[in-house]
């Protein structure tokens, strides 16, 4: 796919999936989602988002693990690696926390939003 930014003829990977659309380009991949705002109030508010859940980006394959449960991460850490459209997805930890769920071994295959692991926050951190 060619996108032009700025007067400037930018290559990118392209595949879609459902009302996302993933740009690929050195190494990078971006989603990209429409937002329909009437469509969203319609059903009620945005998707709510499970803090700690983390989800596959796209349809892939896990290639690493790098945690178990009652691990203990600090946000940002790497805990996952899955691979799609020949990229390397990293899957970090959003905060501090532990490691309560993980339903994937490497080799894997997951599909686009799959739950692959929560991380719970610190006592403390859910106070905040």
């Amino acid at each position: 796919m060619l996108l032009d930014l700025g007067g400037v003829t930018h290559r990118f990977r392209h595949a879609a999936h459902g009302a996302s659309h993933w740009l690929g380009r050195d190494g990078d991949t971006w989603r990209v989602v429409g937002h329909d705002p009437v469509e969203e109030a319609l059903r009620g508010g945005g998707t709510a988002s499970h803090a700690g859940e983390l989800t596959a980006p796209m349809p892939g394959t896990v290639t690493v693990v790098k945690a178990a449960v009652g691990d203990e991460v600090s946000a940002g850490q790497g805990l996952l690696v899955v691979e799609a459209m020949k990229m390397e997805h990293l899957i970090s930890a959003p905060h501090d926390g532990t490691v309560t769920d993980l339903d994937v071994t490497p080799g894997s295959t997951v599909a686009m939003d799959q739950l692959l692991a929560v991380v719970t926050p610190h006592e403390s951190e859910e106070r905040e």
